[in-house]
Parts: C-alpha cells; structure tokens; sequence
C-alpha cells in the first residue's frame, strides 16, 4: 500500500495492519505526518503537524476535535483540575492537545500497547502526571474510573462499509452508556465522534444517548467533514449564550466549534419535536 498526499511524501513504517507517511505543508517549514490503518486506508486516522521538526501540539488536524475540545466550555471554564478519559489515542494527537493546551487531566485508554509505542515514537505522545495511558479495552476499562468530568469516544471500527464506522456500536450500547454515566460526576458528560454514513445509525446512537442521559446536545459538521459530535450530560446543563462562549474561547478554529453545537431534541411520532 502506498498513499500520496503532499508534496514530498514519504513512508516512515510500513507494516501488515497500517503505514504512517510524512510529507510538505502548504505553511513554510512545516510538515504533516499521518497514520492510515490497512483495513480502511482511504482515512487518514491521526495527523500531527511538524514545524522545524518539533511537533506542533498547539494545532489539531481534525475539525470535530476542536468541536470536541469546545464541549468543556459549554459547562463551565475549564481548570487543571478537569478530569477526563479520552477512549482511543491513535497518534496522541488530541490527548496532547487536551493536556498541554486545555491544561485538563487526562487519561487514555488505548487498548493496543503497539499504538502506544508508535504514538510515542512517530507522533512524539509523551506521558506525564496530567497525561497518562491505561492498556486495555474501552468497553471494559471505563468502569474503574469515577468522578469524571468528561469521556470523549474517539475509535473507529477500522470498516467504511459499516454504516456508521465511528464509533463501533458496542460504544453506544445503553449497557454501555450506563457505565460512563456512573463513571461521571454530576455535572459530567459524555463526547462521542460520530462517523455515519446511514443516518438511521446515527438516529439510534441519539435515542440511546437519550435513554441514558439527561440532556443531548449534537453538533454541526465542519467544512469538508462529515463527522459530528454528540454530547450526553448526565444533569441538564446550564448553557451560556454563544456571546459568553465566543469570549471563553481562544483561535478561530475554536470559535467556530464552539457555534457548532445546539441541542437535539427527539422527534415524536407525528414529527413533532417533544418539548
């Protein structure tokens, strides 16, 4: 498998399940570096931006990761003392973010120790007290925490011809759902990355969420996305107008995610939104 992109482009690793490239960015002095899992190669599945040959963590690559990253705000201002789990590190590129940028205390769960090592040492993931990684399965290992402020889901099925490939569907079971939610304090929430070619998958995903929490909020997708993100609050939140948000906020990129969102309200079977 070979796959272009940039100029410049060259294979880093190859192996039977995923390659990682580099090539030129469009910005002086700065390169992209990219992970593709065999399985699904036309989706690039982590980017890390390099400039000068440091890694840039103060960038994301992906628009519903900042859209992801504004859900924090929409509670309250975020603190070194926020406490989360991202389920899924990939490259460690969002982790890195949340940790350095947000100053919020992570952990993630990364159910394969090789995707730890290559994060680590092809896209610079570096643990710390406020940035840590727990090897195991996400369906299991979410039950151990307790008193968090957010879980993010952020994993595929590694399959386009499902449809919704993000996240695998036993990640929106209700059995599931009903774990996070005990994991969450009381003003805690879920964020899920929603990739759903059928949206009757995606409808399912929303009533589940529904079923288990109490107020569901789903974002728009960004330019050239096809993503969204839904968020689970375990209490009904207390939203600031987007005037209160946009001053919460920092970079275009995060102002424009923090606009994105807006709450889902489910459909009766007239087709009319139940109040």
């Amino acid at each position: 498998m070979s796959i272009s992109g940039g100029t410049n482009n060259v294979e880093l690793l190859k192996t039977p399940s995923l390659l990682i490239t580099e090539c030129d960015h469009t910005s002086p002095s700065t390169r992209v570096r990219r992970l593709y899992f065999t399985s699904n190669s036309n989706v690039i599945q982590s980017e890390s931006y390099l400039h000068n040959s440091s890694f840039d963590y103060t960038k994301l690559s992906f628009g519903y990761h900042y859209i992801m990253s504004s859900s924090i705000y929409l509670t309250s201002e975020i603190s070194t003392g926020n406490k989360s789990v991202v389920v899924g590190l990939g490259g460690g590129q969002f982790s890195m973010y949340l940790s350095k940028v947000m100053k919020v205390n992570i952990t993630s769960i990364e159910i394969s120790s090789e995707m730890k090592n290559i994060a680590a040492e092809y896209f610079g993931f570096e643990e710390d007290e406020n940035n840590k990684v727990r090897i195991g399965d996400g369906i299991e290992a979410v039950g151990e925490f307790k008193g968090l402020d957010n879980v993010f889901i952020d994993v595929d099925t590694k399959d386009d011809s499902v449809g919704m490939s993000c996240p695998p569907s036993a990640f929106v079971e209700t059995s599931y759902l009903s774990e996070v939610h005990s994991s969450l304090n009381p003003s805690g929430k879920i964020i899920i990355n929603v990739s759903a070619r059928d949206k009757s998958c995606l409808q399912t995903l929303l009533k589940n969420v529904n079923q288990i929490f109490n107020t569901v909020y789903i974002s728009d997708s960004m330019p050239e996305e096809v993503n969204v993100v839904v968020i689970g609050f375990k209490e009904a939140p207390e939203v600031p107008d987007k005037n209160v948000l946009m001053e919460r906020v920092e970079g275009d990129d995060m102002k424009e995610a923090i606009c994105m969102w807006r709450k889902w309200k489910k459909k009766t079977r007239g087709g009319k939104k139940k109040k």
